[in-house]
């Protein structure tokens, strides 16, 4: 999911439901003169962040008065009852104001404070390598925590395997910034096709090796049988010529 670069500036609650709005937002997603219209429940909503509804509710309202939802409506079903609550997104730019997360990191559980180190971890990384080298104590300054509290965050999102830590050293050996690196999660299905993709050719040339084993173990027997036709056909001859030799 693509998210605005602003959304960092809100508290740690409107984050992550800002953020849960804003995955629904694809390319076939209808953008209106309010924005990007979305439909979500809020008891969707609760349940991916791990929020109680009227936590969602206040945070929408919030997010309603900074400009991040711009409008909001429910439609009335052919029964009465009231349907879920359609949203109006800001829009924002997809050339450079944004930074990418993955969908299912909502499924994992994670607190609010380790969603959003983790969504400022993938603000950092570079669109490339998809890596960043900060310090405990930039980090820190950036998400106004002790630094304690930083290695805390670092170690759960690793424990999580949602970044990769790798230590770097100087020229001279001595330890210099953490090298740190957002992991690509795969889905499962095209984890196993991948897999399936990649077994396939080793199959059929397994099977071609042992076709034409196959073929050589019966082209050998048939070799065997003709010379050990060859061999009796040759000593029947030899034994008739002595025969005929002592006989004369």
């Amino acid at each position: 999911m693509k998210i605005p670069n602003k959304l960092l500036e809100l508290s740690r609650n409107e984050l992550m439901v800002a953020c849960r709005l804003y995955s629904i937002v694809n390319r076939h997603t209808k953008l209106t003169t309010n924005g990007y219209a979305v439909c979500i429940k809020q008891e969707t909503i609760a349940a991916s962040c791990g929020l109680s509804v009227a936590t969602v509710k206040r945070v929408l309202k919030a997010l309603s008065e900074k400009g991040v939802i711009t409008h909001q409506y429910r439609q009335t079903r052919s029964n009465g009852c009231l349907g879920a609550t359609h949203y109006d997104l800001q829009a924002f730019s997809f050339l450079a104001d944004y930074f990418y997360m993955p969908n299912d990191v909502f499924k994992l559980g994670l607190s609010q404070k380790m969603f959003y180190a983790y969504a400022l971890f993938c603000k950092l990384a570079d669109s490339n390598k998809r890596s960043f080298f900060h310090s405990y104590n930039d980090l820190a300054e950036m998400m106004q925590l002790k630094r304690s509290e930083v290695i805390e965050l670092v170690g759960a999102l690793i424990k999580t395997r949602l970044i990769f830590r790798t230590r770097r050293r100087t020229k001279a050996g001595d330890h210099t910034d953490n090298l740190y690196f957002i992991v690509l999660r795969v889905k499962g299905r095209i984890k196993k096709k991948r897999a399936k993709e990649m077994r396939a050719p080793r199959t059929r040339l397994s099977h071609q090796s042992r076709y034409s084993q196959e073929l050589a173990i019966l082209d050998f027997n048939m070799i065997i049988s003709h010379k050990n036709d060859f061999v009796k056909a040759f000593g029947k001859k030899c034994c008739n010529y002595f025969y005929d030799e002592g006989g004369g």
